[in-house]
């Protein structure tokens, strides 16, 4: 007689009872763990208890073994409850104690769930970053199954950013792995995924086949779910040839479909469909009602992604009709909501909204407030660039408020934004995609030719972005000079103003330049370097800064390292400046050590001076980012990147940390013997 499988419930009951007579620690831990993976399912709160209770029991027997396997259930936990911020601590205590273990199964387990949850807080990159170490390790346990789960997450991520040939690559190489494992399933699913690639790249016919196949595979499933959203798709592409008729044919059809076997997420997302071909007809009437219909079933079904973008739908119909206050309260309403997802992409499009609303009511100052708070969180998410007519936006503002001064500083910003940074950042991304990361020879030379042809470029801008430079500053000091008698002491505070902008562009340009040079150099003339040498010349070109300041700096005797010398006196001068720069009321005391770890040697620059907050420390290494105004500490926030390009070049690594006295910061950096 073959023994029939104990239903759940029964075999939860039995695990419970030998857990209540069990006398080992050792023996409950495992037996928390294994109710806890067991309920995560049909009941998520007990399986969180009993994680819980998993974790505080591992940390009183000192074991990690088995407690990874927590962490993993309570960061499942809050990936449910959309609560991405708790889910991603979980999840990277599961990666710390896979590493501790040296466990390649869970490091790659817990590298993908971090990869999901970046992906949910609209972190691409750095989710991007998580599958791609992820894949590399399943591809090596041969584990299919993940294999093809990470080449799909990857494939949605390059596509999310635009990238879309890496987005095909990947999901071409899943689509043959389907075909390996004859998962028809996936194989379907990654079928409409490239026709949704060649939706994106405008190339239709080619989307049409790919939604096309993918139906006919999902009827001959009887998939009606799948059914339904390949039709959304399909009106998805009959609204982007603006193609309205038809676009609303087939979204209702999904809808039908939908409605039929119950999905409600489905019919959610056929009304917001629905919404948006009738805000394009400017049938503001019929979108409103298919938005307000998406929201009320996203609330019910409590689908807070859902309610923040139907929110954001309805704020911009509301703003097209000028009925600012009810646009204003759906942004706002939107904010709390992509607040409690950390979505950051979301809360800063809806931040630079509310902006916008409060300029078209004339309260300038909140309109600066709400653009402010937009960069800020664009710029942590690495999408400052998105930020540049918000920066126009904003010095618009500032003119109408008649701070002519904030007004021309942030013009001066969006102006690098727009015609030098995103420029040259197009340019270097262009010559970057060519390069396959295998490297072949005829490859390596086109990108060497590129990148010679960059140089030239940057060699070029800089002369003709400092000569109207030397101009403007040239011609306001002699302006001062020669007719000074004839300006009130506003024109003179204007005249201050340009020079001093002059002078910021000046450097600004020379910063840029100098980290042009380093993003282009391919080849580096590594020698030998003397950093004792090195940092001996970089205090002979500060030296007037520090007798000003009364500097001290302490050193002992720096190792003999394999560089640039050049680079490397810019790193001890740039953070020599900077130590100097942010001083405290205290004469400013510089301390450099050097510690040899075997490998490599490790440098540390510690002050006494005001600090970095500790959840800004890796921003600062960021180009662009100031922490201060420009009126509170000068500079063109380019020093510190250059720093870690430098240390990174040479296969370095470098960061901040609290100093022993807790008095100023540490910055120190590894570099290879």
């Amino acid at each position: 007689m073959v023994e029939q499988p104990m239903n759940t419930s029964n075999n939860v009951e039995s695990i419970k009872a030998v857990l209540g007579s069990a006398s080992k620690d050792g023996e409950r831990l495992i037996l928390l763990n294994k109710l806890a993976s067991i309920l995560i399912e049909q009941n998520p709160e007990e399986s969180f208890a009993f994680a819980e209770q998993a974790v505080a029991l591992g940390e009183k027997l000192e074991t990690k073994q088995h407690v990874y396997k927590s962490y993993s259930i309570i960061g499942k936990y809050y990936f449910k409850k959309e609560d991405y911020s708790k889910a991603l601590m979980a999840f990277e205590k599961e990666l710390e104690i896979g590493n501790l273990l040296g466990d390649q199964q869970v490091i790659a387990k817990s590298l993908a769930d971090l990869g999901l949850v970046l992906l949910n807080l609209g972190n691409y990159g750095e989710a991007i970053l998580k599958f791609e170490d992820a894949l590399q390790i399943e591809e090596q346990l041969d584990k299919k199954s993940s294999i093809l789960a990470l080449l799909n997450n990857l494939g949605v991520l390059y596509k999310k950013l635009g990238k879309y040939e890496k987005a095909k690559s990947r999901y071409l190489s899943a689509l043959e792995l389907t075909r390996q494992i004859e998962d028809v399933k996936t194989e379907t699913s990654i079928i409409n995924n490239l026709g949704n690639i060649y939706q994106h790249k405008g190339e239709f016919e080619k989307a049409i086949q790919y939604y096309l196949q993918a139906l006919k595979l999902n009827e001959e499933q009887g998939k009606k779910l799948s059914i339904a959203a390949n039709r959304n798709n399909v009106g998805i592409i009959y609204r982007k040839l603006k193609d309205f008729k038809r676009a609303i044919h087939y979204y209702t059809e999904a809808l039908d479909l939908n409605l039929e076997i119950e999905n409600q997420q489905g019919v959610a997302t056929n009304l917001s469909n629905l919404g948006a071909v009738y805000e394009e007809l400017e049938d503001f009437k019929s979108a409103i009602s298919n938005y307000e219909r998406a929201l009320d079933l996203n609330r019910e079904i409590d689908n807070k992604s859902g309610i923040s973008f139907r929110l954001e739908n309805l704020g911009s119909v509301y703003f097209r009709l000028k009925d600012y206050q009810k646009s204003k309260g759906y942004f706002r309403e939107a904010i709390k909501f992509s607040e409690q997802l950390g979505n950051k992409r979301l809360l800063a499009n809806c931040l630079d909204n509310v902006g916008r609303i409060n300029a078209e009511m004339e309260d300038y100052e909140e309109a600066i407030s709400y653009y402010k708070k937009s960069i800020q969180i664009a710029r942590e998410i690495g999408i400052e660039s998105n930020s540049i007519i918000t920066y126009q936006k904003m010095a618009d503002c500032y003119s109408k408020i008649e701070d002519f001064k904030s007004a021309y500083e942030t013009h001066i910003i969006y102006s690098q934004l727009k015609d030098f940074v995103q420029g040259q950042a197009q340019e270097v991304n262009s010559i970057q995609s060519k390069y396959d990361a295998e490297g072949k020879d005829k490859e390596m030379e086109v990108l060497r030719s590129n990148n010679e042809e960059l140089q030239h470029f940057a060699n070029k801008a800089t002369h003709e972005l400092k000569e109207p430079i030397r101009m403007i500053g040239g011609f306001s000091s002699l302006l001062k000079r020669k007719h000074n008698n004839l300006l009130n002491k506003e024109g003179e505070e204007f005249l201050n103003i340009i020079n001093d902008a002059a002078k910021r562009m000046d450097d600004l340009i020379n910063n840029l330049f100098d980290y042009s040079k380093l993003n282009a150099s391919q080849e580096l003339e590594i020698e030998e370097v003397d950093l004792n040498k090195v940092l001996n010349q970089a205090i002979k070109n500060l030296t007037l800064r520090i007798e000003e300041t009364n500097t001290q700096i302490h050193t002992e005797v720096l190792p003999t390292i394999k560089g640039v010398a050049t680079n490397m006196i810019q790193v001890f001068q740039n953070l020599i400046s900077n130590s100097i720069k942010f001083k405290s009321d205290n004469l400013p005391v510089i301390n450099i050590s050097t510690k040899d770890e075997g490998e490599h040697y490790l440098v540390c620059l510690q002050d006494n001076g005001i600090g970095i907050p500790e959840d800004q420390r890796e921003q600062v290494f960021d180009i662009f980012n100031r922490l201060h105004s420009q009126m509170e500490y000068e500079g063109t926030g380019v020093g510190l990147s250059i720093v870690k390009k430098v240390i990174n070049q040479i296969g370095g690594e470098i960061w901040i940390e609290n100093t022993d006295d807790g008095k100023g910061i540490m910055f120190s950096f590894k570099i290879p013997k």
